[in-house]
């Protein structure tokens, strides 16, 4: 879920799946870019800050789960989010 959107910058809130079919998720693979860009963040976290974006630029997000068999759950389905200064909250949750 997109917690907050800032000017250069947008907040993520990662739900962990209730069911893990395969194991414990242990990292959570974040892609993410504006048209034509395709960035990636690995963490640990469930809340995660995206910066250093471009001011009122759509950005599109999705997360995977990665287990600790090393195999990677379904990606989320995309967001599309623009940099603005607002808030939004809208839900990127799905069975990783």
């Amino acid at each position: 879920m997109v917690k907050h959107v800032g000017i250069q910058s947008i907040t993520i809130s990662i739900t962990r799946p209730e069911n893990a079919v395969h194991s414990a998720v242990i990292t959570y693979l974040i892609t993410y870019g504006k048209a034509g860009e395709t960035l990636t963040k690995t963490t640990t976290e469930t809340s995660v800050t995206l910066d250093k974006l471009e001011k009122n630029t759509e950005y599109v997000i999705k997360v995977k789960g990665k287990y600790a068999t090393g195999k990677y759950g379904h990606e989320s389905d995309p967001v599309k989010v623009t940099t603005n200064g607002g808030s939004v909250v809208l839900n990127i949750h799905r069975h990783m």
